[in-house]
């Protein structure tokens, strides 16, 4: 059994998101427990600033997918190669790097394991390369849900013995009302939007792009709004889409000055621990982190039962699901917490414990380290064994030639 585990992270995202969050997580867990880690990260990504000086030995990557980048993919092929003797087990975040260190794993013939996480519910396409890729290359594929499990076994791609769900977690210690004033977040959430001291405040916080569908919540807004129902609607994140798109959603914000659109938020705990209901319609999401961080935070989601969602919100007990699109009843769920102190309340209960324990970064990062070291340990075991075997088939020839 081996104690520290030497471990290669790549990540081609060059933004921030929620998957570049949780290899960011991941790093630091393994790093405070001892372990060793390489981070394969394309120059100048938001990975790559945010994990400067925590210890991690970071290797700029061109992780050019083009089939003219030549060079690019020589320079990478190579590193690549070369980091593989250095480490213990590979863990990889998207297509493209992924086959990278297949390809690579291939040209060197170094079969250490090779773990893939899936972050998303898009279909493989299903040929030859792929088969080869998740069936004989990759040591195990990793989903961050059941949901994105039940969506690779659908495509009958990944092998079941192959497949192994890790649940994504949050940065419990981000997340956590007992780090942060409550009561001043609060406060200063409500003078931003120009709400009174006691308003109540409903928050959406994502990247606001069609995929998102923060049309729903701004729509939803409205009409309770229209309905008299008194309170205040934030919409957080980077605008994104097409121009018209952007044109169609704002003229939808300017329905009423009580429902903004503030941008990109960097405190986005402070944001949450202010806020009453959280909202996500969203239908593509393979996890949910948005929503598990409401919960954190003590803000009670209200989300769109589709991916993730349906098994990280627990409908009536840790937040309210809705039909996926149904605008009416997003809107009288989100009005049905409103109205409704004691739910509110007895569900924001639940849902920070539930978040804590069930969705924490430390029982993600135990759950990969688990998975490494079984991988790593069965490698280990099975070397004797091959050595043994090509000793005995050598000793056998020999023999044959001599007589």
């Amino acid at each position: 059994m081996i104690h520290g585990v030497r471990v290669l992270l790549t990540c081609k995202k060059r933004g921030w998101n929620g998957e570049t969050a949780m290899i960011q997580m991941l790093c630091r867990g393994l790093l405070s427990e001892g372990h060793e880690v390489t981070i394969g990260a394309q120059r100048g990504s938001a990975l790559e600033s945010r994990l400067a000086g925590h210890g991690a030995r970071v290797v700029p990557l061109n992780l050019v997918h083009a089939p003219i980048a030549l060079r690019s993919l020589a320079q990478d092929l190579g590193r690549i190669r070369r980091l593989l003797r250095q480490v213990d087990v590979v863990h990889t975040h998207a297509s493209w790097d992924t086959w990278l260190v297949a390809w690579s794993r291939s040209i060197g013939a170094c079969p250490i394991p090779l773990v893939r996480t899936r972050h998303n519910l898009k279909a493989i396409k299903n040929h030859a390369f792929n088969r080869w890729l998740y069936r004989s290359s990759v040591t195990r594929t990793v989903a961050v849900s059941r949901a994105v499990a039940a969506d690779l076994r659908r495509q009958s791609i990944v092998k079941e013995r192959r497949l192994r769900v890790v649940l994504n977690g949050i940065d419990e210690d981000t997340f956590d009302p007992r780090r942060l004033d409550v009561l001043f977040a609060r406060r200063k959430l409500r003078r931003q939007l120009g709400a009174p001291p006691e308003g109540l405040v409903v928050a959406s916080l994502a990247r606001v792009v069609p995929g998102k569908q923060p049309e729903v919540f701004v729509e939803a807004a409205l009409r309770l709004l229209r309905k008299g129902v008194r309170a205040w609607f934030v919409l957080a994140g980077e605008m994104g889409g097409t121009p018209s798109w952007q044109r169609s959603l704002q003229a939808k914000l300017e329905g009423s000055p009580r429902v903004q659109h503030v941008g990109f938020v960097e405190n986005v705990a402070e944001l949450l621990a202010g806020a009453d209901v959280f909202v996500s319609a969203s239908t593509n999401e393979a996890f949910g982190l948005a929503p598990v961080e409401a919960m954190a935070m003590g803000c009670v989601p209200v989300c769109a039962a589709a991916g993730g969602m349906r098994e990280v919100v627990q409908d009536g007990a840790t937040g309210l699901l809705f039909v996926p699109g149904a605008v009416d009843q997003c809107a009288a769920r989100i009005e049905e917490l409103l109205a409704n102190r004691g739910l509110r309340e007895a569900l924001a209960c639940r849902g920070r414990v539930d978040a804590r324990h069930r969705f924490g970064s430390r029982r993600m990062v135990a759950d990969y380290v688990a998975l490494y070291r079984s991988l790593v340990d069965r490698r280990t075991s099975a070397a004797p064994r091959l050595s043994k075997r090509l000793t005995t088939r050598s000793v056998l020839r020999g023999t044959g030639s001599s007589t």
